[in-house]
């Protein structure tokens, strides 16, 4: 084939059936770190149709439809942010998700589904809003609405927790009726963030709880748990590997973990919960037989944790087991010392420490030098959240970390969708999934946004 013949994805909506956009570009990142170059996508009715290497471009396709045309040099799938609390759209983050302003301006940061996360404050009206905030999400999640990313579910970051970190007071300890009828609040939830040392003291019930209704425990904000109080949440998950039908659901089984390295211990001798995400295989003890090594996310930033660490979780990992989270809590376009309320504490946007001249010097763009920038407690400058997006992110592994774009298409779309269980709709370009694609240029700047077969954001429109 001529390697001058760009990529190319036939895209009609249902507006016009007859009508087809024409993506050209000259490589085409598809699952599992594989890539086409040329070949052709084509989409339709919001769904992708056909994947193909075949080249020339169909001569009797392009005359038999109208179409309009974009160019690019790199298309890869839609990112998927699952742990991200919102970026504005009012002065206290704990109504964010009551404003439809991150769905709005995620998709010109290459993020095209997300996961709202939401904490559950028992102080300072914490209680009295979380109810109206559950239900706009809940009244929005898994609709496709025009121009916005599309609002997958709900990320719940406790409230059963050890170590609060950044998050606010909530109901550490709640029973486990009370539990359950907090569960039925959120028929959406996909993913909540839970800690072993907790459910070890009423012997994983509500970790149990949370399987049965097929959401992803992830384990996390919680520093000194034990091996021993580890291992009885991943043997609590293994009773679910069987699919009933004489195989194994590998993903019912596994459990993820909450931004690894954050919140969490990594320990020579009295191993912690940080050990448990760092190996791609466990030991063959019996201890450890039949159990499955959980997912991992990271923060990307550069901030919560060293670029150093961030590579070494990768190299322990392999991209299959990670997961690329932003952990959002202020927008990357504020400027520093931006003060927001969060259950009545101030959060102020700065650097995590102050950036030297060298440093700013060696990293020049724009991506780095907003990665340093972190939300901090006022009071002490407790980490509380990023103010990356998952364009940061994915500038950063590339430039920075030294991974390939095929690479960080995994831990940013694929590996995402497979952990909220949406992996045969979202997070790759392959027959059968809905066409949520971003279009680069050759430095990788986003130069376009679809979502469902739709452009939710061009860089020529701002």
């Amino acid at each position: 084939p001529c390697s001058r013949v760009p990529i190319c994805l036939y895209l009609m909506s249902e507006k016009a059936a007859n009508h087809a956009t024409v993506i050209c570009g000259q490589k085409v990142v598809l699952p599992d770190g594989g890539s086409l170059s040329p070949g052709y996508i084509v989409i339709q009715n919001g769904i992708i149709k056909d994947v193909s290497s075949h080249d020339p471009i169909p001569t009797m396709l392009l005359q038999s439809l109208p179409h309009d045309v974009l160019e690019a040099d790199v298309v890869t799938p839609g990112f998927i942010d699952i742990h991200n609390h919102g970026i504005g759209g009012c002065t206290n983050v704990m109504e964010y998700w009551l404003h439809d302003y991150t769905t709005q301006i995620l998709p010109r940061y290459g993020t095209t589904s997300v996961l709202a996360s939401l904490t559950f404050p028992i102080e300072h009206e914490g209680e009295s809003i979380t109810q109206k905030i559950i239900d706009h999400v809940e009244k929005r999640a898994g609709r496709i609405i025009p121009g916005h990313a599309f609002l997958a579910g709900i990320h719940a970051e406790g409230p059963i927790v050890t170590d609060l970190g950044g998050l606010p007071p909530s109901d550490v300890d709640m029973a486990l009726d009370s539990f359950e009828r907090f569960l039925d609040r959120m028929p959406s939830l996909k993913v909540m963030t839970i800690g072993p040392a907790k459910e070890a003291k009423i012997a994983y019930a509500r970790l149990d709880a949370l399987l049965k209704r097929g959401v992803k425990p992830a384990i996390g904000h919680d520093r000194n748990c034990s091996e021993a109080e580890v291992l009885g949440a991943l043997r609590v998950a293994a009773k679910y590997r069987d699919d009933g039908h004489g195989g194994t659901n590998e993903d019912a089984g596994q459990l993820h973990m909450t931004h690894i390295l954050n919140v969490c211990s990594f320990k020579q001798r009295d191993v912690s919960l940080g050990n448990f995400g760092m190996v791609p295989s466990f030991p063959t003890m019996p201890e450890y037989e039949g159990l499955q090594v959980p997912t991992v996310e990271v923060i990307g930033d550069l901030t919560h944790i060293h670029p150093l660490a961030l590579r070494t979780v990768i190299q322990s990992r392999g991209v299959s087991g990670v997961v690329m989270v932003t952990d959002a809590i202020l927008s990357p376009d504020l400027p520093t010392g931006t003060e927001v309320n969060y259950c009545g504490r101030h959060i102020v946007l700065d650097y995590s420490r102050p950036p030297s001249s060298e440093a700013t010097a060696s990293s020049p763009s724009s991506s780095s030098s907003s990665s340093r920038r972190v939300a901090v407690l006022a009071s002490d400058r407790t980490i509380a959240g990023s103010c990356a997006t998952m364009l940061d992110i994915f500038h950063n592994l590339v430039r920075h970390i030294g991974i390939t774009v095929e690479d960080a298409v995994v831990m940013l779309c694929q590996n995402p969708a497979r952990v909220i269980g949406l992996h045969d709709a979202l997070g790759a370009i392959r027959k059968g999934a809905r066409a949520d694609v971003l279009l680069f240029d050759a430095h990788l700047h986003l130069q376009t946004a679809i979502i469902a077969g739709d452009v939710a954001y061009s860089s020529k429109e701002g």
